[in-house]
């Protein structure tokens, strides 16, 4: 099913009983969630091949702070941290090639950066503040804007183009807004469906690495797949009675984050105070949930994706001290 009309869309919240039933069922691949806890085990090796770590090494005089988002290119990881700093560090050895600092209102400046991607030797900032995508080159030069007329959480560099989450979406425009490279809207999809502060993530585009790129719709446990100018449902993440993928507000599963390879589909959710994570293996179409045992000093916290690897950017805990290590780490988590 195409949904390529806003205004088809409007009529799902209408649904209800056996109609409602039948419009899930419609709603892509179902994945069903079994019970678990934190003292569920998942096996890591069950479903990674390894998991390898790189330090990475700022120049002297920099720290990074708590990471709001990460990217991955063939030769580099990209780091933006709350305190608006993005650093780039190569793959090879760890150690830090550029920065980018430029808090303001002028050309090539940003205030409230929120999201980065990476196309080529092309990186792109999403500034929440102005409205604004900056563009720079690999030396972090200047390379220009994309203005916008709403407000922009996340994005997706997509072929033509960029797809954006509004955070005012109404029926007029909706969650996700396609526009072209220049920032001129193409189409939207999807109304609002649940209050902002109902939000896990930040977080609700994921790029597997090969082009295609999913929208994971915040707390409905729905997961698109973009597809030629449509977004196409592609999963229906629900409890493991057989129950209907429902929101929070419904007092149902809350997912977080969900990253799609050819083989899995893995979703962080939540599970009282605690974040869990479900593996869904799309050929034996059987899940496992629980916490994930990595046997390493590093969790299972996956925050970006590439080609049947998941990457997080992190300070490991260390139990001697009882808090975060100062060192950071890429964590490279590699598919089966």
């Amino acid at each position: 099913m195409k949904l390529r009309q806003l205004f088809f869309l409007v009529l799902l919240p209408l649904l209800c009983g056996c109609a409602g039933q039948s419009a899930i069922a419609d709603m892509g691949e179902r994945i069903s969630i079994q019970s678990a806890s934190v003292d569920s085990a998942v096996d890591s090796r069950t479903f990674l091949v390894s998991i390898d770590s790189l330090l990475l090494m700022p120049d002297s005089g920099s720290y990074v702070s708590s990471v709001q988002d990460v990217c991955v290119s063939d030769s580099n990881v990209i780091v933006l941290d709350v305190a608006k700093t993005v650093f780039v560090f190569a793959l090879g050895d760890g150690r830090q090639v550029a920065k980018l600092e430029k808090v303001g209102r002028g050309r090539g400046e940003y205030i409230d950066p929120k999201a980065i991607c990476i196309r080529g030797d092309t990186l792109y900032v999403l500034d929440f503040q102005t409205k604004k995508v900056q563009k720079y080159d690999a030396s972090m030069a200047a390379l220009g804007e994309v203005r916008l007329k709403f407000p922009a959480l996340d994005f997706a560099v997509v072929p033509g183009g960029f797809l954006f989450y509004d955070m005012n979406a109404d029926d007029n425009l909706g969650q996700v807004v396609y526009t072209d490279n220049d920032g001129k809207v193409i189409g939207s999809f999807l109304p609002r469906s649940e209050p902002l502060d109902m939000m896990l993530t930040d977080k609700v585009f994921a790029d597997d690495g090969y082009g295609n790129v999913y929208f994971v719709e915040p707390n409905t446990n729905t997961i698109y797949q973009w597809d030629d100018g449509a977004l196409d449902p592609a999963f229906t993440i629900g409890s493991g009675d057989g129950s209907a993928s429902t929101s929070s507000a419904g007092g149902g599963l809350r997912s977080r984050l969900s990253f799609v390879s050819h083989k899995y589909v893995l979703t962080q959710f939540l599970s009282g105070r605690y974040l869990l994570n479900n593996i869904f293996d799309r050929q034996a179409r059987s899940s496992r949930a629980g916490m994930v045992k990595t046997g390493t000093r590093f969790p299972f916290m996956p925050q970006c994706q590439g080609k049947d690897k998941l990457f997080c950017v992190c300070h490991p805990f260390d139990i001697g001290t009882n808090r975060e290590s100062r060192e950071l780490f890429l964590v490279t988590y590699s598919l089966r």
